[in-house]
Order: C-alpha cells, then sequence, then structure tokens
C-alpha cells in the first residue's frame, strides 16, 4: 500500500507513435489483455510464451532480480512491467539484461520509481496502455548528504558505490538527470510540502531528456 500523502501526478502527456515500432496495427494491438495475462501470475518474473513475454511484477529486489536473471528470454518481444520500484543495485542488474534484448516495454498498469527510470527506460520500445502510469520521484542521493546519515561506515559505502551506478547508468545511456531531479513547479510545490509524489512526463517531454520511441495507445 502507498502512503496516504503519496500523490499520482499526471501531466501533459498525449498521445503519440514513435518512430519505427516493430508492431503493425499498433492501437490495434491487444495490449491490454497482454497487461492482464501478465498481470495475472502475481509477483515475480515470468516468461509467458503465448503472448511473446517476459512479465516482471512486483517490488524489485533480490528475488525478482534472480529470476529475471533465469529466464529465456528468446521468442520474446514484449516486456511488460508493473511495479512500484525497488531496489537500486538490482534494479541496474535487471537494466543491464534489458540492455541485451530488443524488448518492447509495455505498462498497462503501474510502473513508478525504479522500475520506471531503470527498466522502462532500457527497453528498445516503450508502449505506455492508456491509463498506465510510468511514475518518475527523484534521482541519486548525493555523497554528501550520505556522508551526513548515520549509518555505519560500511552501509555508507554500499550507498555512495550504488548511487555512482545509477549516475553511471543515466550517462551510459545519454538520459539527463533533469527528468529525475527538475519536476514541474507544481510538482515541486508539493514534494517542498513534504508529500510523496511520482510525476510523469508527456511523450516530447521523455523524448527531450533523451528517453526515445515511447508510444501511448488507447485499449
Amino acid at each position: 500500500m502507498f502512503s496516504s500523502l503519496l500523490f499520482f501526478v499526471f501531466l501533459s502527456g498525449c498521445v503519440t507513435a514513435a518512430d519505427g515500432l516493430p508492431v503493425a496495427g499498433i492501437q490495434d494491438y491487444p495490449w491490454k489483455s497482454i497487461h492482464q495475462k501478465c498481470a495475472a501470475y502475481g509477483k515475480g518474473a515470468y516468461r509467458d510464451a503465448s503472448i511473446e513475454a517476459i512479465c516482471v511484477n512486483g517490488i524489485i529486489d533480490a528475488d525478482l532480480a534472480n529470476e529475471f536473471s533465469t529466464l529465456d528470454f528468446g521468442g520474446t518481444r514484449f516486456l511488460v512491467l508493473e511495479s512500484e520500484g525497488g531496489i537500486v543495485r538490482y534494479s541496474l542488474q535487471m537494466a543491464e539484461l534489458i540492455d541485451q534484448h530488443e524488448f518492447i516495454a509495455v505498462v498497462g498498469g503501474v510502473c513508478v520509481s525504479a522500475c520506471a527510470q531503470f527498466l522502462f527506460v532500457s527497453a528498445n520500445h516503450k508502449v505506455i496502455v492508456d491509463p498506465g502510469f510510468v511514475g518518475i520521484h527523484g534521482g541519486p542521493i548525493s555523497t554528501e548528504k550520505i556522508e551526513q546519515m548515520n549509518v555505519d561506515e560500511r552501509t555508507k559505502t554500499s550507498l555512495i558505490n550504488e548511487n555512482d551506478a545509477f549516475r553511471a547508468f543515466y550517462a551510459r545511456k545519454g538520459i539527463s538527470m533533469d527528468m529525475l531531479t527538475k519536476p514541474p513547479a507544481e510538482v515541486q510545490k508539493m514534494l517542498d510540502e513534504g508529500q510523496i509524489v511520482f510525476w510523469t512526463w508527456s511523450v516530447e517531454e521523455f523524448e527531450s531528456f533523451g528517453v526515445h520511441n515511447i508510444t501511448i495507445v488507447q485499449p
């Protein structure tokens, strides 16, 4: 369950087709049924050959990352994501595997935090099935802030390495950190008030940050 202080902010999204999406009849494809079939599996990572999909459901943790790494991606085209995020280091491990395949990410429900910021952006093509939500909520923690935390040195070192890997991932993919650290004014106001907020961007805004090939479709 999300906190009562958490808000999903839908901004100026629009229906836009990405050039070269390797699916004929993009608007007529059964995206909703693909999402529903994957969602029915429950938490975990699964391969469903009947829909040519890898399904990822739930919190991204060590178990999910391990399940994902053992799947046979052969003969699959779609990466169906339904997740409220999770741990950065395991998300990065999964993102590295996604980078190695020609996936079309499909979001028909909620893909926020690490799901959006690592898994979704790693797919070659991305389809958001309206009213699916791809939510952003912030960037890496600065080394200075980590040094000020009341935790042991081993934990500090682990956090610093994890957040350095976060930055390196975005630099390697050519995605601007502004996507994560410079939210719209109305969102920033909510954040300043101490609220937990996930926001999204329009297709054109995602493009401007370096996240390409997004298509929004009506089910």
